[in-house]
C-alpha cells in the first residue's frame, strides 16, 4: 500500500484516538521506528564473513556467515532480551565451531564491530512522516527503548534532527527489565495514565504483553515477519506489519 502524505492524510488514526480516548502514544524503539533488525543483520554478517576467513574450509564464506547469522538470530530469540552484539557473536561462534575458537575470536570480533554502538541503525522509511502526523494531532509521543542509555540518546537524536520534533523517551537499561513498570514510568513523564494511551512496538514479551498487564487499552504489535498472534491475545492487540499502517487503524 502506497501512502500519500497530504494534509488529511491519517483520518482513520484520527478517528481512531478520538473515537478512543486517546492522548498520547507511546513507541517502543528498536525494529519499530528504526530498522535495527538489518542492522544487526549486517553486523551479525560482517562477523560471520571473519570466522569464515579464519577458518579457510572448503565451505563458500558467505553460506558460512549465513549459519552464523541464523545461529546467532535463534540464540537472541531464545534469550528474548537485547544481548551486546559481541556477546551474541561470541555464543553463535561457539555454537558453530567452539568454545576454544571463539576465544581465539574475541578481541579480532570486539575490532571487526567496534564501530557498532558509535552509529545508529536508519529509521523506516515512514517514521519521520508518522512521528509529524502523530504531533500535529496534538498527542504528546514517549518513546520507550531497552539498550544502553547512550546509544539510545543517540538513536533519539537521530529521529530529534530528522523530524524536527522534541522527543521525550525513556531507557530501560539491557540489564534491567522492560515490564509493566517500566512501561508506566515511560508513560509517566509525559504526564498520562497508561489507559490513556497507544503503545506501539514489535516485541510480545517485553512491549504488547507488559502495557496490557499495565492497564493499555490499546495496544498495536508491529509484526514484520508475519509471526502468528498468540490466542490469548486475539481481541486486545491490533495488528500491523509497517509502521505506516498504524496511520490507517
Amino acid at each position: 500500500m502506497q501512502i500519500e502524505l497530504e494534509n488529511d492524510s491519517a483520518p482513520s488514526l484520527k478517528d481512531f484516538v478520538e473515537k478512543n480516548d486517546i492522548h498520547g502514544v507511546g513507541f517502543d524503539l528498536d525494529s519499530t521506528l528504526i530498522d535495527t533488525h538489518y542492522y544487526y543483520d549486517e553486523g551479525l554478517f560482517s562477523i560471520g564473513m571473519t570466522v569464515a576467513e579464519k577458518l579457510q574450509i572448503n565451505i563458500p564464506n558467505e553460506e558460512i556467515a549465513t549459519e552464523i547469522v541464523r545461529i546467532a538470530k535463534e540464540i537472541y530469540s531464545e534469550n528474548n532480551k537485547p544481548m551486546l552484539i559481541t556477546e551474541l557473536c561470541y555464543q553463535a561462534i561457539c555454537k558453530y565451531k567452539s568454545e576454544e575458537f571463539a576465544m581465539g575470536m574475541r578481541e579480532l570480533v570486539n575490532d571487526t564491530l567496534e564501530y557498532f554502538y558509535l552509529h545508529t541503525p536508519e529509521p523506516y522509511l515512514k517514521t519521520k512522516d508518522v512521528l509529524e502526523i502523530i504531533h500535529s494531532l496534538g498527542l504528546p509521543i514517549i518513546i520507550h527503548s531497552h539498550a544502553q542509555p547512550d546509544w539510545t540518546g543517540m538513536k533519539i537524536q537521530r529521529l530529534k534532527e530528522e523530524t524536527g520534533l522534541s522527543l521525550r523517551y525513556l531507557a530501560t537499561d539491557i540489564n534491567g527489565e522492560k515490564d509493566l513498570e517500566s512501561w508506566r514510568r515511560a508513560v509517566a513523564l509525559i504526564g498520562l495514565d497508561i489507559s490513556e494511551v497507544l503503545i506501539v512496538g514489535d516485541n510480545l514479551k517485553s512491549d504488547i504483553i507488559p502495557a496490557l498487564e499495565a492497564g493499555c487499552k490499546h495496544v498495536v504489535w508491529l509484526n514484520h515477519f508475519g509471526r502468528e498472534l498468540p490466542e490469548e491475545l486475539k481481541g486486545s492487540v491490533y495488528v500491523i506489519t509497517k509502521i505506516e499502517d498504524l496511520l490507517y487503524l
